[in-house]
């Protein structure tokens, strides 16, 4: 697999268990992926389009980024796309449960990107956990429903300081990029998806950490009390409390005020 960008020309990848099945959907190496309306869309952006892709009982989702004209954003540097699959392949090294790469591709011109598309596998039977999280409040059994909390949140400090072990940082780790799933004896794995602007970070690693802890406390400010957020961050830490744990909490705070996170349903419907 290719992980550089392309410097001219077309470039594509494509696993061989799922070639035959994305050039039937019309995502092959000459198609203006821009534009191929391939199985259902399941989102749709100013920048973003993303379809679910079905066949043989397997599924997958085929994205692609739109530059409007925009060609020289990413000159000589890597795509999203790319940037999406080098980063999906450093958390299958560092042992970080994540979609399989299927295919992706870049299109360019004396190095101005033109377009980019990536195929995930699905993670069947996961859901996102900012849709979760609306489940997990409505619960009205307290005992099961701090069970899950228990649970859930120690998986994701876990991967959460897995990655910042390894100086890698995600940069979008917002609820609905962690898909969380659970197996038939009831425990529970989360998976870490959607990482465009993701990186390894050798200098200032501080600055990873308050954005990727930022970014999982902005639903959290709406779901967990004070002293459950501060006990994540003391956990994370691997401390029992302190001025390290105090200035980590007050720095996230800090973030999360310049721009305040959006209610979730619950708090917008009440």
């Amino acid at each position: 697999m290719k992980l550089l960008p392309c410097l001219h020309g077309t470039f594509t990848y494509y696993d061989v268990s799922w070639k035959k099945n994305l050039e039937n959907f019309g995502i092959t190496k000459d198609a203006p992926w821009t534009t191929v309306q391939a199985g259902t869309q399941v989102s749709r952006s100013k920048r973003v389009n993303c379809f679910l892709l079905e066949k043989n009982n397997n599924k997958a989702f085929y994205k692609t980024y739109q530059l409007h004209d925009k060609f020289w954003e990413f000159f000589f540097r890597p795509s999203k796309c790319l940037t999406e699959v080098r980063n999906y392949v450093i958390m299958g090294e560092i042992g970080i449960p994540c979609p399989k790469v299927l295919a992706y591709g870049e299109r360019r011109q004396l190095g101005s990107l033109h377009e980019n598309f990536i195929v995930t596998s699905a993670v069947e039977d996961a859901k996102d956990l900012s849709d979760f999280g609306e489940e997990w409040h409505a619960m009205g059994d307290l005992d099961k429903k701090n069970s899950i909390f228990k649970e859930i949140s120690k998986e994701v400090l876990k991967q959460t300081r897995l990655a910042h072990d390894n100086n890698f940082f995600h940069f979008d780790l917002h609820w609905r990029n962690i898909l969380i799933k659970q197996d038939k004896n009831g425990n529970w794995t989360s998976f870490w998806i959607d990482s465009p602007r993701g990186r390894k970070m050798n200098i200032n690693p501080q600055r990873g950490r308050i954005v990727d802890l930022s970014c999982l406390a902005r639903l959290a400010v709406y779901y967990l009390t004070k002293t459950q957020r501060y006990r994540f961050i003391c956990d994370y830490l691997q401390v029992k409390g302190g001025p390290q744990a105090k200035q980590l909490f007050r720095d996230v705070a800090k973030r999360l005020s310049r721009r305040p996170p959006p209610p979730p349903k619950h708090v917008r419907n009440s």
